[in-house]
C-alpha cells in the first residue's frame, strides 16, 4: 500500500500545482517570468533558476497535503525528500487564441472580457523518496489567464471568490 499511497503522493504534487490552488501564486509567477521553479515540499523552501526566493503560497499547501496523505494513510518511515520542479513558459496571447474558451473570469463579481492572457505551460517533475525508494510523475498542462489577474495574489480567498 505505501508504494501506491506514495507514487499518488508524487502526482498530486503536479497536479495541485497546475491546479486552482496555484491562484495564489500566479502574479508572483508572472513577475519572474519563464525559468525554473523548484519547491523542496518538505521545507517549503522556493528556488527560481537555482536562487532561493520567498516562500511561494502554494508551497505551505503542498507541504499541508503531503502531510495529510501521509497522516492519513499512516505512513511511518519518514520521506527524505519532496521535490517539485517545474519549468515554467510564459507568452503573451491574444482572446481569441486561448486554448480553453469556456472559462470565464470575474474580478468583484463583474465578467471580464480581457484583450490578452498570459499563457503558460507548465512542466512539472514532482520526487518523493522514501528510503531507498523514490516515486516520480510528470505531468504538462497549459494556463491562461488574464493580465494582472486575480489581482492581490497573497489572499487566497479573494483569488478563489474571482475564479468561476
Amino acid at each position: 500500500m505505501p508504494r501506491n499511497v506514495l507514487k499518488n503522493a508524487a502526482d498530486t504534487l503536479c497536479r495541485m500545482f497546475c491546479g486552482w490552488r496555484l491562484m495564489s501564486s500566479k502574479n508572483r509567477l508572472v513577475e519572474r517570468g519563464s525559468g525554473v521553479l523548484e519547491i523542496d515540499v518538505l521545507t517549503g523552501e522556493c528556488f527560481f533558476d537555482e536562487k532561493q526566493i520567498r516562500k511561494l503560497p502554494l508551497a505551505t499547501e503542498l507541504q499541508l497535503s503531503l502531510q495529510r496523505l501521509l497522516t492519513a494513510n499512516r505512513i511511518r518511515e519518514p520521506i527524505v525528500r519532496a521535490r517539485l520542479r517545474v519549468k515554467l513558459s510564459f507568452s503573451t496571447i491574444n482572446w481569441e487564441e486561448r486554448k480553453n474558451a469556456v472559462e470565464k473570469f470575474h474580478v468583484h463579481g463583474e465578467l471580464i472580457h480581457p484583450t490578452q492572457l498570459h499563457q503558460c505551460k507548465f512542466q512539472c517533475e514532482a520526487e518523493v523518496t522514501q528510503g531507498a525508494r523514490i516515486f516520480r510523475s510528470n505531468y504538462e498542462e497549459i494556463e491562461e489567464w488574464p493580465i494582472g489577474w486575480p489581482g492581490d495574489s497573497d489572499s487566497p480567498t479573494d483569488a478563489e471568490a474571482s475564479y468561476r
